[in-house]
């Protein structure tokens, strides 16, 4: 049986306009993949640019062939130029392109690099487009066109699932009302260990639950390169039920 590894990462402690709910996001995603068979979970909050650069490094270089490999970023995400990227704790550091390849960790270079290491399955969470403007040198004007609010598109390697909170330019809620999880996770968290269920028609229907309940002005999105007619997390007589407590 093939491994399953997760990296869940949540960061609220910007420097520069904090969060409130990545870090209970990623601590509820963390719980439930625990109990999934086979699952090994690394948990990490409130990174900084080195740490959380160096965490993420640690996790690619361990993954094995055919490994299923579950990646999720709650926080602060903008693109820049026609690139993703995803912002540490120490933000405020971050005033230009220069900084921003420096400091920051670009969303297609890492989803790339575990390609590289040949995996069974790739799946890309991203609940990273909370509403952020990055304090930049307004005489500057190219350095001020070059950042557009929330994510861009991006490209799937072999064998990946890439799923965004939002679509493309677009911004994610926070927080879902009566809950204290962002929106998007709120619904990954009761769909995605759904036994013998494609992990596409799993992010599919998180999709179109976020759709409804926004009335339809968040759209998640995903990109795919799946091509397995089996691709499940979870099967029947395999999972592990139990009662999940997020606070």
């Amino acid at each position: 049986m093939s491994r399953k590894l997760a990296l869940i990462i949540g960061n609220n402690d910007y420097s520069d306009k904090p969060l409130r709910n990545c870090v209970n996001d990623a601590t509820c995603l963390a719980n439930v993949l625990s109990h999934v068979e086979n699952c090994q979970v690394k948990l990490k909050t409130d990174l900084k640019s080195e740490d959380m650069y160096e965490c993420i490094k640690e996790f690619t270089a361990s993954i094995k062939r055919n490994d299923f490999i579950i990646f999720f970023f709650a926080g602060h995400g903008i693109q820049w130029g026609d690139q993703n990227f995803l912002l540490p704790c120490d933000n405020g550091k971050i005033k230009s392109g220069d900084d921003m390849q420096r400091y920051a960790i670009n969303a297609q270079s890492t989803v790339n690099r575990m390609a590289e290491m040949n995996p069974h399955i790739i799946l890309f969470l991203l609940d990273c487009c909370r509403n952020y403007w990055m304090p930049v040198n307004t005489s500057n004007n190219r350095a001020l066109n070059q950042q557009i609010g929330g994510l861009n598109q991006m490209k799937a390697p072999r064998q990946t699932l890439i799923a965004f909170a939002c679509g493309a330019g677009e911004v994610a809620s926070d927080q879902s009302e009566a809950s204290s999880n962002g929106l998007f996770t709120k619904y990954l968290l009761k769909r995605i260990t759904t036994p013998d269920e494609h992990i596409e028609t799993i992010l599919r229907r998180v999709a179109n639950d976020v759709a409804i309940e926004t009335d339809y002005s968040q759209m998640p999105f995903r990109v795919s390169s799946i091509i397995s007619d089996e691709v499940y997390l979870t099967s029947y007589g395999k999972r592990t039920y139990f009662i999940q407590i997020c606070l």
